[in-house]
């Protein structure tokens, strides 16, 4: 286990990446942005990958996430 000063830099935060298989305004999506910012709000890195630009690309540019 890295020490504090063994990490390269990176922070203690926990991390997640989401995996997104459409970018439209139906059911998986939506609750993917809305668990998303609840998560980077109380502190975790988050990552989300799409297959490609969308409604829910926007949302979530939108919240900075």
């Amino acid at each position: 286990m890295a020490t504090p000063s063994q990490n390269n830099g990176a922070t203690n935060r926990p991390r997640v990446l989401f995996v997104s298989h459409e970018t439209t305004l139906s059911g998986a999506p939506i609750q993917l942005v809305h668990l998303a910012g609840w998560l980077q709000e109380r502190g975790w890195t988050i990552l989300v990958a799409t297959p490609d630009h969308g409604p829910i690309s926007e949302m979530l540019a939108a919240a900075e996430v």
